[in-house]
C-alpha cells in the first residue's frame, strides 16, 4: 500500500462521497460541504451554517453535533440526487437530526428539501448516529442516536431515540416497515434499542446489514441488523 495525501487543511472531515467524474463531496462536521478534486483543490459548495430556508447546522466545542454523512442515490447517474444528514437547530436551544435531499448539477447543490426530522428534538449535542446507507430496493436506512440522556427511550417506539429508521428515497415511510400497524409507534422505525450506531455496511453477496455501535466504555458492538429487532 502507498499513502497519498489528496487534500489538507480540512476541519473535522466526517464523510466522503465519490462522484463519477473523480471529484469528491466531503463534509466537515463544522458545517461545510466541500467539492474536492483529485488534485486536492477545495471549494465550498454549501455552508450549512448559513442555510437559508433550512435548519442551521448545530455544532460547537465539546459536541458531537454537526454536518454528518453525504451519500449519492444508487441511481445518481440519472437522477443526480445527493443526501446529507446533519444536526440542525430548531429553536429554544433545541436541535435534532435532519435528512436533506439535493440535486447535484455542475458542481452545485440545487432543489434542496428536508425529507426527515427525528422526533422529538433535544438540547443535547451528542449521540446522533446519522450514517446513511441505501438498500438494494432503493430504500435508505439512517441510525438516530439516543442523545445519551434519553437511552431508556430507545426501548419505546413512540420516539426516534436509539432507533434505525428506514425511509423511501423521498422521505416517505415504506409500507412494509415492521411497526407501520403498531399503535403509537413511529412507522419509520426499522430496529430499536440502539445507543449510537455510526457504521453501516451491506454484505456484498447476502445483502445482510451490519452496524457498528459505540459502547459507553469499551463494549462496542458489531450487530446484524434485522427487521423489527430490539438491540437492548
Amino acid at each position: 500500500y502507498q499513502i497519498q495525501t489528496v487534500a489538507k487543511g480540512l476541519d473535522h472531515p466526517w464523510s466522503i462521497a465519490f462522484l463519477p467524474d473523480g471529484n469528491m463531496l466531503v463534509t466537515e462536521r463544522t458545517g461545510k460541504l466541500l467539492l474536492v478534486g483529485p488534485d486536492g483543490t477545495k471549494r465550498t459548495i454549501r455552508d450549512f451554517n448559513d442555510n437559508g430556508e433550512f435548519a442551521e447546522v448545530h455544532h460547537g466545542d465539546g459536541m458531537q453535533a454537526g454536518l454528518f454523512d453525504v451519500v449519492l442515490h444508487p441511481d445518481f447517474a440519472t437522477n443526480r440526487l445527493v443526501y446529507v444528514s446533519l444536526a440542525g437547530k430548531v429553536g429554544d436551544g433545541e436541535n435534532t437530526l435532519f435528512l436533506m435531499r439535493f440535486r447535484y448539477d455542475a458542481g452545485e447543490l440545487t432543489n434542496g428539501e428536508q425529507i426527515f426530522a427525528a422526533s422529538p428534538a433535544r438540547i443535547q449535542g451528542n449521540h446522533y448516529g446519522a450514517r446513511l446507507i441505501f438498500l438494494p430496493d432503493r430504500t435508505l436506512l439512517m441510525p438516530v442516536g439516543d442523545a445519551f440522556h434519553y437511552r431508556e427511550e430507545a426501548q419505546e417506539l413512540d420516539n426516534h431515540f436509539g432507533k434505525i429508521v428506514r425511509l423511501n428515497d423521498d422521505g416517505s415511510v415504506p409500507a412494509d416497515n415492521p411497526f407501520v400497524a403498531t399503535p403509537d409507534a413511529l412507522p419509520s422505525i426499522w430496529s430499536y434499542g440502539h445507543r449510537n450506531p455510526q457504521g453501516l455496511a451491506l454484505h456484498p453477496i447476502t445483502g445482510e446489514l451490519f452496524s457498528v455501535e459505540h459502547g459507553p466504555r469499551g463494549g462496542d458492538e458489531l450487530n446484524l441488523v434485522l427487521r423489527g429487532a430490539n438491540y437492548g
